[in-house]
């Protein structure tokens, strides 16, 4: 969701969790990326590729997607926002 610019506080709404969660989340992600901002995190993922995702995210992203929270954009390989 970082590549689509949603904020803390829309990211934590959609995956149901606090923002303060989220910036948690976000702080060790940077930490394990060794990046220093959001925009050097989804470098650094795409760089890495879809196949190098946690096994557990790929599970919540899917059950997500079922409920009807989140669905992939026709067109590339990331997850869209509801409109």
């Amino acid at each position: 969701m970082l590549d689509l610019g949603c904020s803390n506080k829309s990211i934590g709404k959609r995956l149901f969790i606090s923002e303060n969660t989220v910036k948690v989340h976000l702080r060790n992600v940077n930490t394990k990326l060794a990046v220093g901002s959001r925009t050097q995190a989804v470098s650094a993922a795409r760089r890495l590729g879809i196949n190098r995702l946690n096994p557990a995210a790929v599970a919540l992203v899917r059950a997500l997607r079922q409920r009807g929270a989140m669905r992939m954009a026709p067109s590339r390989r990331t997850l869209s926002p509801l409109k």
